[in-house]
């Protein structure tokens, strides 16, 4: 500074060093202003009340996100009536038994798409006054953490060739429970916030997770996709008359899907162990079927395989349920794979029809309700005998169609299409 009555000079450097210094105190006030705890619980409650808005709404969620793939890629096509999408790269030629269905694991799968990453962070909540959330598995573990949330091993699809010479053919790798929450869950709050902003309209320009999947919602080899199996239950009867099964999803119990009817069993496609033998051994179809009938029928718990503790398939209901399919006394069908369009989770789609005898003989012991909700049956003096597989009783069924889930409504209709086949006696279904 100059001496006593001499002009101070302001020279362009000290303006901008100023300006730097007024800004920076500017940011620091309101960004502090910004991550109060106040903001930072009401970022909370937003997570909070639109992942309820996505389950009260899920059914006109299923259908904007189903209108919105089958407008962007042709190929894509409903079942049906139903949200369940699929197109022919999807489906082998005809039905085909579960087991000329052939998995393979590979131990290297590619990284995901980086873009697809940071898009999904869009909508997490505060965690802390300075930090927001990284993981959508991590904010709903905090603040809306159903019964059954763990970051279990998982299966991930890499390749699927439905058409292959030899019978439909599958790879996997090794995946997290966790991932699939991360990106399924958020591509739903995107839909989820951005219809509820502008009620009665598809603001697609305003869905960057979902615009980055249109053109293909698969992207096998950059996004992580994990498969469930889904499979519709038929009871048939020597007359050739059929029942099915029914899964009441219950509020807090599951991560997906609450409150919703699905299929029954469905899983994911998991090991049962945390023992490294256990992904090569269990990475079969048949095998998530059998611990998932275990699981949803008759109230086992769910087969974690904590300590490496692995599941004995020479046991009930293991056993007796091999048996049934060596001996043809349960069928199952496997139909392709489905694409639930409103997480863009891809489910595989599977039929099972036991002849009454057998199902009657390994479910004597049938539970009403499981870990994950409320078995739907009939049960005349106590025993399970499903609800009517009649046009009636699917009509009746389908008309509740916003408490579907997409795989139950595009199986209904698949079973309904090839109920010829799927009734047939024993030994003598149509080719």
């Amino acid at each position: 500074m100059g001496a006593r009555g001499e002009h101070m000079d302001w020279s362009p450097e000290l303006w901008i060093s100023l300006a730097s210094l007024l800004l920076a105190g500017v940011g620091v006030y309101y960004g502090r202003g910004a991550l109060t705890p106040e903001r930072g619980g009401e970022s909370q409650r937003s997570f909070v009340d639109g992942r309820k808005d996505m389950g009260a709404r899920f059914g006109e969620l299923s259908e904007a996100a189903a209108d919105i793939h089958v407008r962007a890629r042709p190929a894509l096509e409903r079942i049906g009536t139903s949200t369940l999408l699929w197109e022919p790269a999807m489906r082998p030629p005809r039905p085909v038994p579960l087991r000329q269905v052939t998995l393979t694991w590979q131990e290297n799968p590619p990284p995901p798409d980086p873009a697809l990453l940071r898009a999904t962070r869009r909508y997490l909540p505060q965690e802390t006054r300075t930090r927001r959330y990284q993981r959508y598995s991590s904010a709903m573990g905090d603040l809306a953490r159903p019964a059954l949330f763990e970051d279990r091993p998982s299966f991930r699809l890499l390749r699927a060739d439905w058409s292959h010479a030899d019978g439909p053919s599958l790879d996997f790798g090794p995946g997290q429970y966790f991932d699939l929450i991360d990106q399924n869950e958020a591509l739903a709050h995107e839909l989820a916030e951005a219809t509820r902003r502008k009620p009665g309209r598809l603001p697609f320009w305003g869905l960057p997770i979902r615009r980055l999947l249109t053109d293909d919602p698969l992207l096998l080899g950059r996004r992580k996709v994990l498969p469930s199996v889904g499979t519709l239950t038929l009871r048939r009867t020597p007359d050739g008359q059929a029942s099915f099964l029914l899964l009441l999803r219950g509020k807090g119990k599951v991560a997906t899907g609450e409150e919703i009817f699905g299929p029954l069993p469905g899983g994911m496609i998991q090991p049962a162990s945390l023992s490294p033998h256990a992904h090569r051994r269990d990475l079969s179809l048949w095998r998530v079927i059998m611990r998932e009938y275990n699981e949803e029928l008759l109230g086992a718990p769910e087969a974690t395989g904590d300590g490496g503790t692995e599941v004995d398939y020479g046991q009930p209901p293991y056993s007796l349920l091999d048996a049934a399919l060596d001996d043809g006394s349960l069928r199952v069908w496997c139909f392709g794979m489905g694409l639930e369009p409103l997480h863009l989770a891809v489910c595989v789609l599977t039929v099972a029809v036991f002849e009454a005898h057998t199902f009657d003989t390994v479910f004597a012991e049938a539970v009403k309700e499981n870990d994950e909700g409320h078995v739907i049956s009939q049960r005349p003096d106590g025993a399970v005998r499903g609800l009517p597989f009649t046009e009636a009783g699917i009509a009746d069924l389908q008309a509740k169609r916003h408490l579907l889930s997409s795989p139950l409504a595009g199986l209904l209709q698949l079973a309904q299409q090839h109920q010829e086949m799927l009734l047939a006696p024993p030994g003598c279904a149509p080719t």
